[in-house]
């Protein structure tokens, strides 16, 4: 199964206030005549990984029928619009642009957020997290999609917060800030990844300190990685004492994969400790040759 990490929403360009009706031949359209922004025509219709969530395009219909009359050539009109995209939570706001486009109407361009990151009850997908900050996505993508995503366990007791927000959970913040370093390793290595987790045997009870982190391949192998590279850390450590940075890490496990190509035979990996370790599906470690600091 193909896991998506990063794939961008495509922007979406609306005209809206269209005339309801086309005026008589010879009559121009009226700039000054209140238009519903309820009449639009898309342009470039929403191009989003998994198909763009219905329940979104529902909530949009809704808001520009529901929205009062512009007079499109008020230039307090574009401004309207915009705060009615940012009533959305899927909307990224940086992107909204609206423009007049007279005579016809008003031209919206907008970019709906990002997925990177699925929530998940157990391997359950409940919601998404979005490119930009990590703010909650609304309901409305599927779970079948949801499924193609890297998912972070939540820990029992761990809510979702409301879309447009922000999690506050340790586990969730963590493995947000790890997941481009994830990227990278996946675009450089062909793993699969399919979960960032807490890292075996990590209290879950530490206070104060962000979690050591995990990836776990589709076939089971757990990676310990760490912390990700902008998180303070001053427990990983190399042989040699000094700080152990996201390229050594991802050297040590260029270096297993050698050793072990496609991680055959390998049940866990350890990377963020002074000496990198692997370990068998039964836990026996195994051995490791050449110099891998």
């Amino acid at each position: 199964m193909g896991i998506f990490t990063r794939t961008p929403s495509v922007a979406v360009a609306v005209l809206l206030g269209l005339m309801a009706s086309t005026p008589s031949c010879g009559k121009a359209l009226d700039n000054q005549e209140p238009r519903a922004l309820g009449e639009y025509q898309n342009h470039q219709l929403p191009a989003y990984p998994g198909g763009f969530p219905p329940a979104w395009a529902a909530q949009f219909h809704l808001t520009m029928t529901n929205a009062p009359k512009v007079q499109i050539a008020d230039p307090s009109s574009t401004a309207v619009v915009r705060d009615l995209m940012l009533q959305m939570a899927w909307v990224d706001p940086e992107s909204v642009v609206v423009l007049p486009a007279l005579p016809q109407g008003l031209r919206l361009v907008y970019q709906p957020h990002t997925p990177v990151l699925a929530l998940a009850r157990g391997d359950r997908p409940i919601a998404m997290l979005s490119e930009k900050r990590g703010t909650v996505l609304p309901e409305g993508i599927s779970e079948a999609t949801m499924r193609k995503y890297i998912r972070i366990p939540l820990d029992e007791g761990v809510d979702v917060p409301p879309a447009g927000q922000v999690s506050s959970d340790p586990v969730v913040q963590e493995a947000y800030r790890l997941w481009p370093e994830v990227d990278t390793i996946v675009q450089n290595t062909g793993l699969t990844v399919v979960a960032l987790q807490r890292k075996l045997h990590y209290p879950t009870n530490a206070k104060g300190v962000a979690p050591a982190m995990s990836f776990i391949l589709d076939s089971g192998v757990e990676i310990s990685w760490g912390r990700a590279r902008d998180t303070p850390d001053e427990f990983s450590t190399n042989s040699l004492g000094g700080p152990l940075t996201m390229s050594q890490k991802a050297v040590r496990l260029i270096a297993v994969l050698k050793q072990y190509p496609e991680l055959a035979g390998v049940g866990r990996v350890v990377l963020d400790e002074p000496e990198a370790k692997v370990f068998d599906p039964r836990g026996v470690r195994l051995p490791l040759t050449g110099d891998i600091r």
